[in-house]
């Protein structure tokens, strides 16, 4: 077997984003050697354009880092999107029940079936906490699905919601529709929650954007990268949303 061969055979193996296919890949293909591809070949479109294949992308500490600091309001019974992995996480001995939900009824890990757009079988303040990342991007109306999780939240209940404000269109799905600025992420969850019940940041910067765009993953970068905000440059954008006490459905 040839070099070559040996290589596809081993890239061949397990599954995209396993920390050896990930470390094979980022040595065949170091991170300036994408660049330089980017810089002149602009009009070509990068293999694996999203960095599955690199290791982790590069926006998920992001995630994980909004969701850290807002973790105490991840408890009680929480409900999160196709499964349970981040209220697990982060909600730990706090959650009392975490229910999945998905539009696909072949999900395994769904408890409930239904369209955030209209929960119809959903009662109004069931839940404590909604988990929401990634995800309002992909709805034909997140307007709506946003007054859906205000009405199913209970009074004092809190949404801890993520959007991108950049990555590559995903072609893998039909449905990506939207980008959010922060500004436009505020005035959005404001016009439902209220002004004083919404907090939003952003994280990101122009190195950690220039990755999220050419496929580059966390582990191309170095550490310092991600230890600097900068408002010009946001890669992802957090909302965290509480209904208020009173709370009108």
């Amino acid at each position: 077997m040839g070099v070559k061969e040996g290589v596809r055979a081993l890239l061949g193996r397990g599954p995209s984003g396993s920390d050896r296919v990930s470390q094979v890949r980022r040595a065949l293909e170091p991170a300036s050697l994408r660049l330089l591809w980017v810089l002149h070949r602009p009009a070509r479109r990068l293999p694996d354009r999203y960095g599955y294949t690199r290791g982790r992308i590069a926006d998920r500490r992001y995630i994980e880092q909004f969701l850290a600091a807002n973790a105490d309001a991840i408890a009680g019974h929480c409900l999160e999107i196709q499964n349970a992995n981040y209220v697990r996480k982060f909600g730990g001995d706090r959650v009392v029940k975490a229910d999945v939900l998905d539009i696909d009824a072949t999900n395994p890990l769904a408890t409930i079936v239904g369209d955030l757009h209209s929960l119809t079988d959903v009662e109004s303040g069931t839940f404590d906490c909604v988990v929401l990342t990634s995800v309002l991007q992909f709805l034909r109306d997140p307007w709506s699905a946003l007054r859906e999780v205000h009405r199913i939240l209970a009074p004092g209940g809190t949404a801890l919601v993520t959007v991108p404000t950049l990555p590559p269109l995903d072609f893998e799905s039909d449905a990506d529709r939207w980008r959010f600025m922060p500004t436009g992420a505020r005035e959005m969850h404001e016009a439902v929650f209220g002004s004083q019940h919404v907090s939003v940041v952003s994280f990101g910067n122009l190195l950690t954007a220039v990755a999220r765009l050419t496929g580059l993953a966390e582990e191309d970068l170095p550490r310092q990268a991600f230890s600097v905000d900068d408002a010009i440059y946001p890669v992802v954008v957090g909302v965290r949303a509480t209904k208020a006490a009173g709370g009108d459905e």
